[in-house]
């Protein structure tokens, strides 16, 4: 099967006011776990761990890295720069370092190209979700066509989300 084309999300930077622990020049490390936890789950990808480093500098251009994990159990990294303070409130920047993506909407691209190949309709499910995408991470799908149903296996060929199919 060739390689098929992703359909790729890139988190832009975002802007969110994070609160300050007792030191003053710090950031509240477990404040920017939750706003990390939840701009990834408003973007709908399932995160089941996030961890930030303990002590956070505050100053202007500094930049930390978090590690965030997905059901899949993915790890991928957010990049946090620190762009402003006003009062007792940081103004910073998420960067997601990699991509996601959603699992149903390759679904539906696979049905389209497989369908097309196979001469006939084929419907492809895979899981709803958006995951990060890392070279060699597995995924299943579900595929019917004809009133028979078969459980396809599929990897990312690359970072990129480019997908091929693994034998079963």
């Amino acid at each position: 099967m060739p390689k098929l084309t992703s359909f790729v999300a890139r988190m832009a930077p975002l802007a969110l006011p994070l609160l300050v622990v007792a030191c003053k020049s710090e950031m509240d490390h477990k404040q920017a776990e939750g706003d990390v936890r939840k701009m990834l789950t408003d973007k709908n990808v399932s995160v089941t761990d996030v961890s930030c480093p303990e002590h956070m500098e505050g100053k202007v251009g500094a930049k930390h890295t978090c590690t965030v994990k997905d059901e899949m159990g993915t790890q991928a990294t957010v990049t946090i720069t620190v762009t402003g303070k006003s009062g007792d409130q940081y103004q910073v920047e998420f960067d997601l370092v990699g991509k996601f993506e959603n699992l149903q909407k390759l679904g539906d691209f696979m049905e389209t190209a497989l369908s097309k190949k196979a001469g006939t309709a084929i419907d492809v499910k895979c899981p709803g979700k958006n995951f990060f995408v890392k070279k060699g991470v597995k995924f299943a799908c579900d595929a019917t066509a004809g009133g028979q149903s078969k459980k396809m296996h599929f990897q990312f060929s690359d970072d990129d989300g480019n997908i091929e199919d693994v034998a079963d």
